[in-house]
């Protein structure tokens, strides 16, 4: 693949994430208010909600800023530092990658070069921008709780009540 469709490529790939991380969250988006809903008792405090989960947005800027600092926040410490080890080894090939640039004698040499450097920062987008949204789903799927429903009772219509066992084969 050459560098033109490649980096083509990755530009495609990066608005597409971007597109899908605006489009998940909804903030000042309008909303239709009708006199129906308008007309509506508003909720009082003591309905709401008041748990606080993590903050997805403030995952995803943490990771922009610093390597893996989104996926710390999220409490998945090997993955923060996974991240970190990925996105610094690209920064160091490159650097290293530009020395080459700097020393090469011929211009075929010096091209080669520079366009491999070219492809280690678009493969540093490439990883930003996914560390950025698996720090912002992660986010979001911090309170989800995954734990498997062993038993559970259940009343039918004749009032009857049936207990359920399920066992969990993983």
């Amino acid at each position: 693949m050459t560098p033109l469709r490649f980096s083509h490529g990755m530009l495609i790939l990066a608005l597409l994430v971007a597109a899908a991380v605006a489009a998940a969250h909804p903030v000042g988006r309008p909303q239709r208010f009708s006199a129906a809903a308008l007309a509506a008792p508003q909720p009082v405090s003591a309905d709401r909600d008041t748990t606080m989960g993590k903050n997805p947005t403030g995952a995803m800027i943490r990771s922009a800023v610093f390597p893996g600092w989104g996926q710390w926040y999220n409490g998945k410490k090997w993955k923060a530092a996974l991240v970190f080890a990925v996105e610094v080894g690209l920064v160091a090939n490159a650097v290293r990658l530009n020395q080459k640039v700097v020393k090469s004698t011929r211009q075929d040499e010096r091209e080669f070069w520079q366009d491999q450097r070219n492809l280690q920062f678009w493969w540093l987008l490439a990883a930003k921008l996914l560390s950025m949204l698996d720090a912002y789903i992660d986010a979001h799927l911090a309170d989800f709780d995954e734990s498997p429903t062993v038993v559970s009772v259940m009343p039918e219509t004749d009032g009857a009540v049936r207990l359920r066992v399920a066992w969990p084969l993983d």
